[in-house]
């Protein structure tokens, strides 16, 4: 496994409602750290971000542009790389393939990086969209143990955070 595809808020960044400010982004705890020992192993990282504040109107494609770049700026300080982000606009009510657990995101990234094959890729997310989006695609599936989202969909690792994913990954 050499490919990380990560939900954003609740997995990296401190999940906010509807964060669309991007002064208000802050590191989960443990993120950095697993994230720099994953890249120092020679991982490569992908984001995967259902973002349904967009849909609702909440804030725009801008705000989450701005976000995006302030994390990617915030994770270059750290001597990280994301390698592409993919994100769904939509909310649950609107009809689409990109919304997770809908694999139109992975597809996505699959046209730009066909090296991606499921068996190299580890979805790591809070959510059971994230968990169940990896088991649609057939990769390994971390989860991060919420106290905002229950916990109904297990993924095949049940973790604290970005920092106990690394461990456990450079030490399979």
């Amino acid at each position: 496994m050499k490919y990380l595809l990560l939900d954003r808020d609740g997995t990296i960044n401190i999940e906010k409602e509807y964060l669309s400010n991007p002064d208000q982004l802050e590191f989960c705890t443990g993120a950095v750290d697993g994230l720099k020992k994953l890249s120092d192993a020679g991982y490569i990282f992908f984001i995967v971000t259902n973002q349904s504040g967009i849909g609702h109107g909440i804030f725009t494609r801008e705000d989450f542009n701005k976000c995006m770049n302030r994390l990617y700026e915030m994770l270059d300080k750290e001597g990280i790389k994301i390698e592409s982000a993919e994100f769904c606009p939509h909310h649950r009510g609107q009809q689409c393939n990109c919304r997770k657990p809908m694999i139109g995101m992975w597809e996505s990234l699959k046209q730009k990086y066909p090296e991606l094959e499921p068996k190299e890729c580890v979805m790591v997310g809070d959510k059971d969209t994230d968990v169940i989006l990896g088991k649609n695609i057939g990769c390994t599936t971390f989860r991060i143990l919420s106290k905002k989202w229950p916990n109904e969909e297990r993924g095949d690792y049940l973790v604290e955070g970005l920092n106990e994913v690394a461990d456990i990954l450079l030490n399979l």
